[in-house]
């Protein structure tokens, strides 16, 4: 079987996403609670942790982003995809990521009515549906774990196995910015491609933790406030 494993590009996505936000809040929006649903947002709120992680090293006093999560309960509907979208907007949110399909279609036609918010994208290259809105997405490739799976064909490997859709095979990536490229700073294009590398060099903590904790209740992207620095005692 095919098994996707994006966490680790929508984790990129969601730290896009907390570099770009002018508001200091973003959204979420999916079709179902249920656990492949919570990996993607999750992955999503994780990638927001360690931006808000790295704004209060900098800083302890800054203010954290802040994630919107909204199912709509329904892969199909865009009435209530835009209805949601409009809700999140409403709140603040001015960048929302899609997990929900046809519904998400609906939060890309708020956001072209409203121009309120910038929407990433899921599964394809969203941005030609809507040029003005989708700012990137998190694109699933099979090409590679097709590859893999001919080769395994054709060599006389092939077992019962699953062949997985992940960031260090090449099996899922970020669009490119299209006509958002030269309104992104350099220096966050910067952040995100040293973001991006550290996981696949494997610096740092990137396992998404939320995923399980999900089952027990809310969660959130907030990052926990480090201990002051302490100050140096004169020495009599």
């Amino acid at each position: 079987g095919w098994r996707g494993r994006p966490a680790a590009y929508i984790l990129v996505a969601g730290y896009l996403a907390a570099k770009l936000t002018k508001t200091g809040t973003v959204g979420i929006i999916g079709a179902f609670a249920f656990p492949t649903q919570f990996v993607a947002h999750e992955g999503f709120k994780f990638g927001v942790y360690k931006a808000n992680q790295e704004t209060l090293r900098a800083n302890r006093d800054a203010t954290q982003v802040h994630c919107l999560e909204t199912f709509t309960n329904t892969w199909f509907d865009t009435a209530l995809g835009f209805e949601a979208a409009q809700a999140q907007m409403d709140q603040g949110a001015d960048y929302i990521y899609i997990t929900a399909s046809g519904a998400g279609f609906g939060v890309i036609q708020a956001a072209e009515q409203t121009q309120t918010a910038k929407v990433i994208g899921s599964f394809v290259d969203m941005n030609p549906f809507a040029p003005d809105v989708v700012i990137t997405s998190v694109e699933r490739l099979a090409d590679a774990p097709l590859a893999a799976m001919v080769y395994d064909i054709q060599t006389g490997r092939f077992v019962g196995k699953d062949y997985a859709f992940d960031l260090i095979n090449g099996g899922t990536r970020l669009s490119p910015y299209h006509n958002f490229d030269s309104e992104i700073p350099q220096d966050v294009k910067d952040q995100v491609t040293t973001f991006q590398k550290n996981i696949l060099d494997g610096k740092g903590a990137f396992i998404v933790p939320f995923v399980t904790a999900k089952l027990g209740g809310p969660t959130g992207c907030e990052a926990p406030i480090p201990a002051p620095t302490p100050v140096p005692t004169a020495t009599p």
